[in-house]
């Protein structure tokens, strides 16, 4: 076995064979495997939440009468590795998509992302807009946004502003109260 313990797992078309993956890449016992097998589990995430902890994974391991003392220990502890490994790696998958859903959509997007938008636009449509029909760059970071996390928004196109108004609108600066500090913020439309 490698010394690699968190590493990619394969989801097989057939139930049988990615368990039969699953075990040859940690070296499990084919007893366990058709243990795994008799389960009724159709998928690794089943296994994920089949076991609920480490002491779950060695009764599960024991259930075959016929490994003993060392081959049950060994048993148990790749496949502890097996579960712990997979959990692991489900966790940083879940984790991974709970972050991208904090992020706030109307942030703007970085310059190389935003830019690949606009290439991608004029590569599939072949059209230019004049800067008054053209969505600014707040509009085009919410959308992009919006479709890379699969949320499904109704949003009123009439609250965007377009490309001439981001160009043409200025700032100006504003005092806060008590402090020497100072805040930038756009002029509001006539």
């Amino acid at each position: 076995m490698s010394t690699n313990v968190v590493r990619p797992f394969r989801q097989l078309g057939a139930t049988e064979e990615t368990f039969k993956a699953l075990c040859t890449d940690f070296e499990v016992d084919p007893r366990v495997e058709k243990l795994l097998l008799d389960t009724g589990m159709s998928n690794l995430e089943d296994m994920r939440y089949y076991f609920s902890d480490n002491d779950d994974v060695r009764t599960f391991s024991a259930a075959d009468n016929t490994l003993k003392d060392g081959p049950l220990r060994v048993q148990v502890a790749r496949m502890r590795a097996a579960w712990n490994s997979y959990c692991v790696l489900a966790k940083k998958r879940d984790d991974g998509r709970a972050t991208h859903e904090t992020h706030d959509l109307d942030d703007p997007l970085e310059e190389e992302t935003l830019r690949g938008v606009v290439e991608n636009w004029w590569a599939r449509h072949k059209v230019k807009f004049p800067p008054d029909f053209t969505p600014g760059d707040q509009a085009i970071a919410r959308c992009y946004r919006e479709l890379t996390t699969r949320l499904l928004t109704v949003t009123d196109v009439w609250r965007f502003r377009d490309r001439l108004h981001q160009v043409t609108t200025t700032s100006k600066k504003v005092r806060i109260p008590n402090l020497d500090l100072w805040k930038g913020e756009a002029e509001k439309d006539p």
